[in-house]
């Protein structure tokens, strides 16, 4: 049956790919039609928000799928993975302080210190016997001790805050010894059986960096794809977005986004 080459776009993981009805039927799975085939450029666009492009992002461009292989690899092991399903709970929780808008327990004390020191000025150039006065001291020394109390409370939630931070990140980082240590083992094989995959498939792994736009373009042999990149959580120093999104190259230009929506967020270990 022929099928027109009219060009189409469709939504996958949080943006438009725009192809053509034989990029369709590869990106189905559909056997190639007659001049399907062949390479093609493909155009990667990174951002995880409409406003927040990546630039300088390694993506990764591998002929296999790589969480298929580590999956098959971890069931092998000898052990079990570690799991830590409450620290990662906790860990995934966390998120850097946010003001909303709002002055920070700091600028409210520095705004404080600086109306009385103002105001201490002012009573030093101010005639103690003049009218008013009295009343200027009082307020002076009310905001004084509201100050010295203030200052007191924001050393003490900072030790606080500091105390339990490091907490978290030593539990942290215990646990990802425990992690790194069962990898270093169960994913062993990793490198030669990745190498002799993608030898079977006749393609080049490739490795590319996005531009200033978050952009890239690659030129890929026709064939499935797997586009590998990770990036840290930009509110959460534990944590990180991982990208392995397949794609279908059958001879004609694809443009693939990677977004928060089709990443998936990890630990970071």
């Amino acid at each position: 049956m022929h099928i027109p080459a009219r060009r189409r776009t469709l939504t996958r993981g949080g943006g438009p790919v725009r192809f053509t009805a034989c990029a369709a039927l590869a990106l189905l799975g559909a056997p190639a039609a007659t001049g399907c085939g062949g390479s093609a450029p493909v155009e990667v666009r990174v951002s995880l928000g409409p406003a927040t492009p990546l630039p300088d992002l390694v993506v990764t461009v591998l002929p296999f799928d790589p969480s298929a292989l580590l999956d098959s690899l971890a069931a092998a092991a000898p052990r079990p993975r570690p799991t830590f399903p409450d620290l990662e709970q906790t860990l995934a929780a966390f998120r850097l302080q946010d003001d909303g808008g709002q002055p920070s327990p700091d600028q409210a004390v520095r705004a404080l210190r600086d109306t009385v020191t103002g105001l201490a000025d002012s009573l030093n150039r101010a005639d103690r016997g003049g009218p008013g006065y009295a009343a200027a001291y009082g307020r002076f020394r009310q905001l004084y001790a509201r100050l010295v109390q203030r200052s007191a409370e924001q050393d003490a939630e900072l030790r606080a805050t500091r105390r339990d931070e490091l907490a978290l990140a030593r539990r942290a980082r215990a646990a990802a010894e425990s992690l790194r240590a069962w990898e270093a083992d169960a994913y062993a094989p990793y490198p030669e059986i990745a190498r002799a995959t993608a030898e079977r498939t006749g393609r080049t792994p490739r490795q590319a960096a996005t531009d200033s736009t978050g952009a890239l373009r690659l030129e890929l042999g026709a064939g499935a794809w797997w586009l590998v990149a990770r990036t840290p959580d930009p509110d959460n120093p534990f944590f990180e977005y991982h990208w392995t999104v397949p794609l279908r190259v059958a001879g004609l230009p694809v443009a693939l986004p990677l977004s928060g929506r089709n990443a998936t967020r990890h630990w970071r270990h």
